[in-house]
């Protein structure tokens, strides 16, 4: 299903119905699209159409650069911005929901501000629009046997996603959706996968190690993975670079990756985008190379000059890392590397440390089992909790923790103590790499996601959505309805994105199954209890483990102990979603689903959204993802999500920093520029901008224009009134 195009009496709407992305072109008139060939645009797309107007605009601020018709580079459109040009050929490439480029010839008047952009011609004159989705899918699959020389055949295949072996393959749409990988007798690499001879091999011995943590870099690389006695990246002109000893060579190939995406980022600069980037005004002094003879070298010589470079030199300005992903070391693992190499994730063992009660760690973790402990013993004060161990009354419902404080149900008729024989909670070694670190080992890990590769599966297989986002909230405790209520007013408060929300109260078993089972539902949030037997309905309790499938995509269930029953949703077909490793009381689970909501709403992931409720609630650490938590709902009000950081000054001013994160669109290797006034400068994301100095007036002024979370001296915000 490609991208659509359809006219109103206010322009055109382009919809991408499998991303569920829409963007409105305003003309201000009846505008009648018309279908043209695609192939004649200068950029690829995947539909076109033609219409007749004097004028376009978007009410959105996103990423756009006017260009001549060969498409060198003309302008790059930011906050505050006027342009005239002169009657010409024109290509205005706009990096909106979806991919746009206009083709017009006319003289052009250009304006940007004020979350819009403005585009006036000299007179009624044809434009022309191509579209491309952002949806990206596998080409393909590989059989690999279990052997490790033939899986590292099949996994220097995944390269043949890469469009580009420039240094503008760091943009994320230029790297396609790597071909799946799964297990058989056979190596068999389909004849349409050619992978491009970069001339970069990647030498390693034959083990899963290795492999699975080379895998992202020979991704990137295009490289040929050669079995050999030490590890290292070479090049076909005899340049080679130890890769270090097992010990750390999980981090040399880390830093690696690292430090060539942010190298090509900067040399990219000197061709189609060349924009302002902070971090090659930041370091282009002190490389010891030109960027533009760079520029025009093959990437097998690229290489070695990037990383002539001291990674230690470059560090502080590598753009956040998205995803981290712990994967063990057996055959299973190599199914997981396709949807990580999407992403450009770091390759981690799962390494951890058990959490046997709610304040000792025991013995360390890794897929060898029991060990000494890799992570230190905690000392005075250093505790770490596990899921609460209350007893549950036989009446079940709202009891009392030691506190005194309202709890969400937990398990009955000793069903708790069972839950906890076949729980074990994992601290993993690291969580402070990237936005999200996904553990496919076993056992639950605590500040991580709960990753399985069929919730990544599920993403794949799933049919084409409405252009509705379908969202149902199921309160299921009558002492939770403020709660439900608050939620009517958080989801779907949007006018570019249209929603159909349903709201339920006390469903039975059969209704929950229901709503679980139902097609059009896109994301389900629900409210009430759970134990380890199911989702208490006031009929008795749903074990989705007695499901054969469910059909809702996403999920969060703010109760107890869910999440036996949020695996259950990742295993049955859901993407991903949120539960709960233990009790949460009521006051501090109402504002993580009011806080959930705001963010899913303004078109966070589920990755991210957690993240910034993990970092400004109480209880925050007890909600984990399940599945894929690049998830979201719906496409961000302006380019990308960002949180605006306001910190107080002694002298009445404020500090004012913006931290990007990622969308579904742009992961590593994407740029924005602040909506700032006066700000022209782009940063790499995810990550943390510049801090600026701002009298109260600028800074009330900027926070009205923006709907997005603003952490204000360490508080969290969510709206123009509170912001005030």
């Amino acid at each position: 299903m490609t991208v659509q195009f359809t006219g109103s009496d206010d322009g055109v709407t382009v919809v991408d119905p499998i991303e569920r992305r829409r963007v409105q072109l305003r003309t201000g008139e009846r505008a009648v699209p018309r279908a043209v060939d695609p192939e004649t645009f200068l950029f690829p797309v995947g539909a076109a159409c033609a219409i007749e107007t004097e004028s376009l605009g978007l009410d959105r601020a996103d990423d756009a650069h006017v260009r001549d018709a060969d498409g060198r580079s003309i302008a790059s459109l930011l906050t505050d911005q006027e342009l005239t040009l002169p009657r010409e050929e024109y290509v205005i490439e706009i990096s909106a929901p979806i991919k746009l480029y206009l083709e017009v010839e006319t003289a052009l008047s250009v304006t940007a501000g004020g979350g819009a952009i403005r585009l006036s011609f000299d007179g009624p004159v044809e434009v022309q629009i191509g579209a491309r989705s952002y949806h990206k899918r596998p080409a393909a699959t590989i059989t690999t046997p279990d052997d490790p020389e033939a899986m590292m055949t099949a996994v220097s295949a995944l390269s043949s996603a890469l469009q580009s072996t420039t240094c503008e393959r760091a943009y994320p749409t230029l790297r396609g959706h790597p071909p799946l990988l799964e297990r058989g007798d056979e190596l068999d690499v389909p004849s349409s996968i050619e992978p491009p001879d970069t001339g970069v091999e990647i030498v390693i011995p034959p083990s899963y190690e290795h492999l699975f943590a080379a895998a992202p870099l020979a991704f990137y690389t295009g490289a040929t993975l050669v079995p050999g006695d030490s590890a290292l990246l070479r090049t076909e002109a005899g340049w080679e670079q130890r890769l270090g000893g097992w010990q750390n060579f999980e981090d040399e190939v880390a830093d690696t990756l690292k430090q060539l995406v942010l190298m090509d980022c900067v040399v990219r600069t000197e061709g189609l985008y060349p924009v302002d980037l902070h971090e090659r005004s930041v370091l282009e002094a002190s490389l010891p190379f030109d960027l533009g003879e760079l520029y025009s070298l093959p990437l097998a010589k690229q290489i070695p000059e990037y990383l002539s470079v001291p990674y230690q030199a470059i560090e502080e300005y590598v753009p956040r890392w998205v995803l981290t992903a712990h994967i063990p070391a057996e055959p299973r693992g190599v199914e997981a590397l396709p949807f990580v190499c999407n992403e450009l994730g770091v390759v981690r063992l799962p390494r951890g440390t058990r959490i046997n009660s709610p304040y000792e760690r025991t013995s360390g973790y890794s897929r060898d089992g029991p060990s000494t402990p890799s992570v230190a013993a905690p000392g005075a004060g250093d505790t770490v909790r596990g899921p609460s161990v209350d007893v549950r009354s036989e009446s079940g419902g709202s009891t009392r923790s030691e506190s005194g404080s309202s709890v969400r149900g937990g398990s009955r008729s000793g069903g708790d103590a069972r839950d906890r024989a076949d729980l074990t909670l994992v601290q993993p070694e690291r969580t402070d790499e990237s936005i999200e670190h996904a553990w496919f080992g076993e056992h639950l890990p605590r500040g991580a996601t709960k990753a399985t590769v069929q919730a990544f599966r599920s993403k794949l297989e799933r049919e084409p959505p409405g252009e509705t986002v379908d969202i149902t909230v199921v309160c299921n405790d009558a002492e939770m309805v403020s709660e439900q209520e608050s939620l009517d007013d958080l989801y779907g408060d949007r006018t570019d994105v249209s929603y159909d929300l349903h709201s339920h109260y006390g469903l039975s078993t059969s209704e929950l199954r229901e709503v679980l089972a139902n097609p059009d539902s896109d994301f389900l949030h629900f409210i009430g209890h759970a134990t380890p037997d199911g989702m208490e309905c006031h009929d008795g309790r749903l074990d989705i483990r007695e499901m054969d499938e469910v059909s809702v995509d996403a999920f969060l269930f703010n109760a107890c102990q869910s999440w036996r029953q949020a695996v259950a949703m990742t295993e049955r077909g859901a993407i991903g979603g949120v539960g709960t490793l233990g009790d949460v009381e009521n006051d501090y689970a109402i504002d993580i689903g009011k806080a959930m909501a705001r963010l899913l709403n303004l078109g966070f992931h589920l990755r991210s959204a957690l993240e910034l409720v993990r970092e400004h609630t109480v209880i925050g650490e007890q909600y984990l993802v399940f599945g894929d938590g690049s998830l979201d709902l719906a496409q961000p009000e302006e380019g990308t999500p960002f949180l605006t950081e306001v910190e107080s000054r002694a002298d009445g001013n404020y500090d004012v920093a913006v931290h990007i994160y990622p969308m579904t669109a742009t992961y590593i290797g994407g740029m924005g520029s602040p909506s700032i006034q006066e700000i022209d400068t782009y940063y790499l994301g995810p990550g943390k901008t510049d801090t600026w100095q701002f009298t109260e007036t600028e800074v009330r002024e900027y926070l009205r224009s923006h709907r997005y979370p603003v952490r204000f001296d360490g508080e969290l915000k969510w709206n123009q009134t509170e912001n005030e």
